[in-house]
C-alpha cells in the first residue's frame, strides 16, 4: 500500500474508534457536495429545456437566414426544404422595429410580419391568443402581445398608428409616407417575458409593405419533425 493511501486510512479509521468524527465529517461533506450539484445541474437542465421549448414555440426549432440580407428566392427554399424527411413545415418571415402610437401614447415594439398559413403548423399562434380570434386577422390588422396591450390599454376592436424607419428614409428624399392605420385583432401571451413585453405581429405583405421588401423575406423558420439535436440538424439542412 502507498504511503500516502495508509496515512489516509489511519485518519478515516483510527484504532481505538468505530467511527471517528472525521470520518463521519469527511463522508458527509464529500455527500452532500455530490447531492447539492445534482440538484444544481438537474435545475439548470429544467430551465434549459423550458428556455428552449419557448424558443421553438414562438421561433420554430430552426430558422434559416442569410446573414442579414433580404431573401427573394424564399418560395424555392421553402420548397426544398419541405422536401427533406425531417422538415414539417416552412414558413417565411420578416422582422424589425416600429413605431406604435395610439392617443399620443407611443411605444417601440419589435414587429414581426408572418404567413399565416404555414405559420401556424410551426408556432401555435392559436393557442398563445388570450383574446380575439385568427379569423380577423387580415392586412389590416395585427395581434399584440400583452405587455404592449397594458402599456397603451389596447384591445382587440382598437385601431392604432404604425411608424416604420422607412417614413424617414423617405422624408430625407422630400417624400412623405403617412403612417399605417391598423386595428388590433388579438392578444397573445407565449409565457416567454422578452416576446410578451413589447412584441406586434403583422401579415407578412403588411410587413414588406412597411419595410420596403418588396416580395422579399429577412428568413424561414421550420419546425421539425422529430426535434432531436437542432444543431446537427441544421448543419445537415445547409
Amino acid at each position: 500500500m502507498p504511503w500516502y493511501g495508509y496515512i489516509a486510512l489511519r485518519h478515516l479509521f483510527p484504532k481505538g474508534k468505530r467511527f471517528p468524527f472525521f470520518t463521519f465529517m469527511s463522508i458527509s461533506g464529500v455527500t452532500l457536495g455530490v447531492a447539492l450539484l445534482i440538484v444544481v445541474i438537474s435545475v439548470f437542465n429544467g430551465f434549459g429545456h423550458e428556455i428552449r421549448s419557448r424558443i421553438a414555440e414562438t421561433y420554430g426549432d430552426l430558422r434559416v437566414e442569410r446573414r442579414g440580407q433580404i431573401m427573394y428566392e424564399y418560395e424555392d427554399v421553402m420548397n426544398v426544404l419541405r422536401s427533406d424527411e425531417n422538415v414539417a413545415q416552412a414558413s417565411p418571415y420578416a422582422h424589425g422595429m416600429v413605431m406604435l402610437q395610439s392617443m399620443n401614447r407611443p411605444l417601440f415594439p419589435a414587429i414581426q410580419g408572418i404567413e399565416l398559413d404555414s405559420e401556424i403548423d410551426v408556432v401555435p399562434i392559436e393557442e398563445h391568443l388570450i383574446s380575439g380570434d385568427l379569423e380577423n386577422f387580415d392586412d389590416d390588422s395585427i395581434f399584440i402581445s400583452s405587455g404592449v396591450s397594458q402599456a397603451l390599454g389596447l384591445h382587440p376592436g382598437h385601431e392604432v398608428e404604425i411608424y416604420t424607419p422607412l417614413l424617414l428614409q423617405k422624408l430625407k428624399q422630400d417624400q412623405i409616407i403617412l403612417p399605417r392605420n391598423v386595428r388590433i385583432a388579438g392578444v397573445f401571451h407565449t409565457g416567454w417575458q422578452s416576446i410578451d413585453e413589447n412584441t406586434i405581429i403583422s401579415t407578412l405583405r403588411t410587413m414588406q409593405e412597411l419595410y420596403g421588401l418588396g416580395e422579399g423575406v429577412h428568413g424561414i423558420k421550420i419546425r421539425l419533425k422529430k426535434a432531436g439535436d437542432t444543431n446537427e440538424e441544421g448543419i445537415r439542412l445547409r
